[in-house]
């Protein structure tokens, strides 16, 4: 595992999924998500939560956020 510890990778997985990690730090976290499979759990739900829907339609102006969504963005500071 690498020296990187959950705590941090958990707060950088927005980062990291929208590609805006400086390189030393995705290399880290990459490293990291081969051996965590907790971590690797969390990256697979943002990536679900963040991930582009074309197939849905347009979301209303001032759409209600589901319970679950609201809890992760406050636990990575994104709400």
């Amino acid at each position: 595992m690498s020296n990187v510890k959950c705590e941090t990778v958990r707060e950088w997985i927005p980062d990291y999924v929208g590609g805006r990690l400086a390189r030393l730090d995705d290399t880290s976290v990459r490293s990291h998500l081969k051996a965590c499979d907790d971590c690797s759990a969390e990256l697979e739900l943002a990536r679900l939560i963040f991930a582009p829907r074309p197939d849905l339609p347009d979301a209303p102006a001032n759409p209600l956020p589901s319970p679950l969504v609201c809890r992760v963005q406050n636990r990575w500071g994104v709400a």
